[in-house]
């Protein structure tokens, strides 16, 4: 079984979103894909009672030098400092998923030869909602078939 694990910059409504699809859907992802994927750090600014502490950090650092982190999910909005993580993260080799319109807009080019450079992929977060949302859907199908 592969295992992808991921980290969250920015834990609020859309990156929140996010962890909870993931791991409330895990087995189910798991099952559909084979691929097991594992929630490891939220980057956030404050403390946050509604995730586990220990995955909790307010250092970028922690998330975008963690060589075990295969995917990085920017959820914080702005320009700066989004853009330069996600550069960052796809300098480090990590895949990078975004909702951030702004700041791909704003940087398509560095983001192009970054990804290009280090064969890695950028990801409007739209689509991995879309496939996880068809992922869920086509299990109900096939329930009440």
């Amino acid at each position: 079984m592969k295992k992808l694990t991921v980290g969250i910059l920015g834990p609020g409504t859309v990156g929140g979103g996010a962890y909870q699809i993931l791991v409330n859907n895990h087995d189910l992802i798991q099952k559909r894909t084979g691929v097991s994927i594992e929630v490891v750090k939220l980057l956030t600014r404050r403390p946050r009672s509604e995730y586990p502490a220990d995955l909790l950090t307010d250092d970028p650092d922690e998330i975008l030098n963690d060589p075990n982190v295969d995917v990085v999910i920017e959820t914080m909005g702005g320009i700066q400092p989004a853009t330069s993580f996600m550069i960052q993260a796809m300098k480090k080799g990590k895949h990078v998923v975004t909702a951030n319109k702004a700041a791909v807009a704003a940087s398509l080019s560095p983001f192009a030869i970054a990804s290009s450079t280090f064969l890695i992929q950028v990801l409007t977060f739209d689509l991995i909602i879309l496939f996880l949302k068809v992922l869920v859907s086509m299990t109900l199908i096939l329930f009440f078939a």
